[in-house]
């Protein structure tokens, strides 16, 4: 009896063992067994996070140079979205070549920039499926809303230039627009995005109006090449200079 007894007793305390055991291991390796599911060694958190925010890469004026344009193309196949501020060509010409180098799968929104006009950009989007015009248009990317205007101010050089009233006209279907983001090929006029070399200000008077009445979160601008990396403030709103390299957002 009292062999059975300690058998029982024995048998007892080897099952709990093993059941501690057991569940020790599932606690311990399952955040590495999750990590690895969700593919590569980037930490868990960081895998996590990508759950809870889009990333998305903006940039702009590669004026077709080649080596700047497959930068971004690797850089646009670890985020959600890309967004092009203008300028994919030079005077019109590489714009086919550039975009081939920037089909690599990744929802991408375009701008035509004073370098490329609008219809060339719908014939490009029509070419490539992934590519989605944005002038004139908003989108919605979770609770913030992304609007793009392109092309450069009339008067300027280019091949796609918008007066003044015409720019108005766009900016007015995005009044109102909560949680609204701005992507601009031209900044806003009489801030530290637009200054040229020459010391001259050379952008829109519309967009600045808009941004004064609006106050959007943030605008991101490119065709000032000298001020890129460059930010100012215009009351509650930034303003962002993109470059050719881009930068990363989490939306």
């Amino acid at each position: 009896m009292f062999q059975n007894i300690h058998y029982l007793v024995s048998s007892s305390i080897i099952s709990f063992i093993k059941v501690a055991l057991y569940l020790l291991f599932l606690v311990y390796m399952l955040p590495f067994s999750v990590c690895s599911f969700l593919s590569g060694p980037k930490p868990l958190v960081e895998r996590l996070l990508r759950w809870l925010v889009m990333q998305v890469l903006v940039f702009g004026d590669l004026h077709a140079d080649r080596a700047a344009t497959e930068t971004v193309a690797e850089r646009l196949k670890t985020v959600d979205y890309g967004f092009c501020l203008g300028d994919l060509s030079q005077w019109g010409r590489g714009l086919r070549e550039t975009a081939a180098l920037l089909d690599v799968g990744t929802d991408l929104y375009l701008l035509p920039g004073n370098h490329e006009t609008e219809k060339e950009l719908e014939q490009i989007c029509r070419d490539y499926p992934s590519f989605h015009l944005l002038h004139g248009k908003h989108i919605a990317l979770g609770e913030t809303n992304v609007a793009g205007l392109g092309g450069g101010r009339e008067g300027g050089i280019g091949r796609f230039l918008l007066s003044d009233k015409e720019t108005a006209q766009i900016l007015a279907q995005f009044r109102g627009l909560p949680s609204l983001v701005m992507v601009t090929h031209c900044p806003p006029f009489e801030t530290a995005v637009d200054l040229t070399w020459g010391n001259k200000h050379i952008g829109s008077p519309p967009l600045r109006q808009f941004i004064l009445d609006e106050q959007p979160t943030a605008v991101y601008s490119g065709h000032v090449h000298e001020r890129r990396g460059e930010t100012d403030k215009l009351g509650t709103t930034k303003l962002i200079s993109v470059g050719s390299e881009g930068i990363f957002l989490d939306i």
